[in-house]
């Protein structure tokens, strides 16, 4: 009995430093920047056409108003003029850029959100990341990603020259952003398992054919046999992707497969903001130090010094996701 007893308080503790533990602020920092700008980029292109989608004479109004009137769905048209567009949109952007650049992080995370959803609400003008980034925006917001490489931080060191620089944060923040990752590639590869196209192999070949998706202008026939192999090589990682970046001996390999997954679909296919997105989701599983080292080099060039970085300091062991069931050396 006491021995069980005792590996349920080792358990716990574990478990507790694993939730509550410190771990690295930085690459929640570098994760802020890249939303940040996805968010500024994303919608700076809507720029030459802002009125005609969300105006109160555009194609939002038009498509919410048949979905009310055509197929009960309970939603309606926002009742705003051009001027609260306009407002809305400059808001937006305004906090995109605050947002990645570290000021007053937690009000413009909250806020940049707040008028994403405004212009979400249709979803017809996005394509699957517009819905996805809002709750990772909140995870930053909740874990503090504003306290290094900040403007947030420049500000709180003028005021106080002597305070320490914010190298940890708590891990359950992290946590929810690793956890959310894993259930995006695992809802993502689940419903495939049993689809036609993705077991015959077709589904590459049919995207990079199709003039609503594709990027290439090449007739692809003679590669459908590569295609086909791509796509059942890239069901597989996804399939395994869950358990691999639990892993700590498989997480590296894998985020590079889906690195490279990611960035061919980014430049045979047309899917919006998806596959940035899911390359900056893919930095809380990168190999403990790579997100520091990356930072610190960005703040020397800013700094304009020319000293090498220092090393990255040992710590105590950082845990990812399932690391907690490893045993502590």
């Amino acid at each position: 009995m006491m021995q069980v007893n005792e590996s349920l308080r080792s358990l716990s503790a574990r478990l507790h430093r694993f939730y509550f533990g410190p771990v690295s602020i930085y690459p929640f920092v570098l994760c802020r920047i890249l939303l940040g700008s996805i968010f500024f980029l994303a919608y700076t292109l809507f720029f030459p056409a802002v009125t005609a989608i969300w105006g109160p004479r555009g194609v939002t109004h038009f498509y919410l108003e048949q979905l009310a009137r055509n197929y009960a769905v309970p939603v309606a048209p926002l009742a705003w003029t051009e001027t609260h567009v306009w407002f809305v949109y400059a808001l937006l952007l305004i906090t995109a850029v605050t947002f990645a650049a570290g000021f007053m992080t937690r009000i413009s995370g909250i806020v940049v959100v707040l008028c994403h959803i405004v212009f979400a609400e249709s979803r017809f003008h996005t394509w699957g990341w517009s819905p996805t980034i809002i709750p990772f925006a909140v995870y930053l917001v909740l874990g503090n990603a504003g306290a290094r490489f900040s403007v947030d931080a420049w500000l709180r060191r003028r005021r106080a020259p002597t305070a320490g620089e914010t190298e940890t944060i708590t891990a359950w923040p992290l946590r929810l952003f690793q956890t959310h990752v894993l259930a995006i590639y695992m809802a993502a590869s689940w419903h495939r398992i049993d689809d036609p196209g993705w077991l015959r192999g077709d589904v590459l070949f049919e995207v990079m054919t199709s003039e609503v998706w594709t990027r290439v202008t090449i007739d692809l026939l003679p590669y459908r046999a590569v295609l086909q192999l791509a796509t059942w090589a890239s069901l597989i990682v996804e399939l395994l992707a869950p358990l691999a970046l639990c892993w700590r001996r498989t997480r590296t390999g894998f985020v590079l497969l889906l690195a490279v997954l990611h960035i061919g679909l980014e430049l045979f296919g047309r899917l919006g903001w998806w596959q940035p997105l899911m390359l900056t989701l893919l930095v809380v599983f990168w190999p403990d130090g790579a997100a520091e080292r990356l930072i610190r080099r960005l703040e020397r060039a800013l700094s304009g010094s020319r000293t090498r970085c220092p090393p990255v300091p040992l710590r105590e062991k950082e845990h990812t996701v399932t690391d907690v069931d490893e045993p502590r050396k």
